[in-house]
C-alpha cells in the first residue's frame, strides 16, 4: 500500500552561476562493428585498406563472411545473405 508523503523542507536559495566557455569540440569514433537484432555494419572507416581495396577485398576481412572467385558472398555459410553499402564522403 502507497501513501503520499509530503514534507516542507522549507524555502531553498539558489544562486545564479554562468560559465563562458570559447569553444567546445566535440569527438567520437564509430566502433568497427556493430551488431544489431537483425543486423551487423562493419565500418570501414577504421580499415587501413579501406581507401585502395575494392568492395570484394573489404568483405573477405569481415569475419565470418566469404567472398568466392565469382563474387558470390556467403555469412557463415549460409548465401541467403543481403549485403548494403552506404556510401558516405567526410571532410
Amino acid at each position: 500500500m502507497l501513501r503520499d508523503l509530503e514534507w516542507d523542507l522549507g524555502a531553498i536559495a539558489l544562486k545564479p552561476s554562468a560559465l563562458v566557455m570559447d569553444e567546445v569540440v566535440i569527438d567520437s569514433e564509430r566502433r568497427l562493428f556493430s551488431h544489431s537484432v537483425d543486423r551487423r555494419v562493419y565500418n570501414v572507416d577504421h580499415d587501413l585498406m579501406a581507401k585502395s581495396s575494392s568492395a570484394s577485398d573489404l568483405l573477405q576481412n569481415i569475419p565470418s563472411v566469404q567472398v568466392d572467385i565469382d563474387g558470390q558472398v556467403s555469412l557463415r555459410g549460409s548465401s541467403d545473405v543481403l549485403v548494403m553499402v552506404t556510401a558516405r564522403s567526410r571532410p
